[in-house]
């Protein structure tokens, strides 16, 4: 069932994504700013990656400079494009290898 409800999740993301393409070239997107910590939206793109990351014997380290400043942006978008970065580098590290973040 775990592996059914990510699947799930997945081809979800990638419908959404699909549909954020056709609203970027038809000039629609609507983006919803606000400061940010942009820690805590790499933490919550990190996350559901993790378990992606073991079923390929794959680690993860993160690494966050301390006392940056809020971040302008579309909460949603960044982790979007974090989990989809997240996502290649799980996809296209070998087994065994690692996968790091930094963010400064």
């Amino acid at each position: 069932m775990k592996i059914a409800k990510r699947n799930i999740d997945r081809l979800t993301n990638l419908i959404n994504d699909l549909l954020d393409i056709a609203k970027i070239e038809s000039s629609n997107m609507r983006l919803d700013k606000a400061p940010w910590d942009i820690e805590v939206l790499a933490r919550k793109a990190l996350e559901p990656m993790r378990l992606l990351a073991q079923e390929k014997r794959l680690k993860i380290a993160a690494e966050f400079e301390a006392g940056l400043p809020p971040v302008p942006c579309d909460a949603g978008k960044i982790v979007q494009v974090i989990t989809n970065l997240l996502s290649n580098a799980i996809k296209y590290t070998p087994s065994g290898g690692s996968v790091n973040i930094k963010i400064s």
